[in-house]
């Protein structure tokens, strides 16, 4: 079973954590993506994250701070196996298909930009644990 590896990806501000042990590079992740179940992104500059997150289909856990990201990818919603999901950026919605995710056991969506909690968090029928403390609402 796979744990935890921390990746600096150059130039990003990014760092993933996929495996058990030293740093690998983003490359060699998509290239298992099956294998990576557990995803940390600190200090994202970009906007929007790359479609390829829709490839790691055996994601449980995904956690993303300090970053600028003001969407989520529709690939996200792939994403079945994800249980807990934290972002921390600048989000003011979610994908439509966003209640596809009906694993997610906890979603914590502090320090955004949402002024309303989105219609698809309400569908999320096996979810434990909800947090959007620092926004707008």
């Amino acid at each position: 079973m796979p744990t935890a590896y921390t990746l600096p990806i150059v130039d990003s501000g990014l760092y993933m954590s996929f495996g058990p042990s030293s740093p690998k590079s983003l490359e060699d992740a998509l290239a298992d993506p099956l294998g990576t179940v557990e995803l940390t992104i600190r200090s994202y500059n970009d906007r929007e994250l790359p479609a390829e997150i829709g490839m790691l289909k055996n994601l449980r856990h995904l956690s993303i701070s300090n970053s600028q990201l003001v969407e989520l990818p529709v690939e996200i919603c792939s994403l079945i196996s994800l249980q807990t999901l934290s972002v921390r950026g600048k989000l003011n919605d979610l994908p439509e298909c966003f209640s596809d995710l009906q694993n997610l056991r906890l979603l914590n969506l502090s320090e955004n930009d949402f002024a309303t909690i989105p219609i698809a968090v309400y569908e999320l029928q096996n979810l434990l644990e909800l947090s959007f403390e620092n926004n707008g609402i």
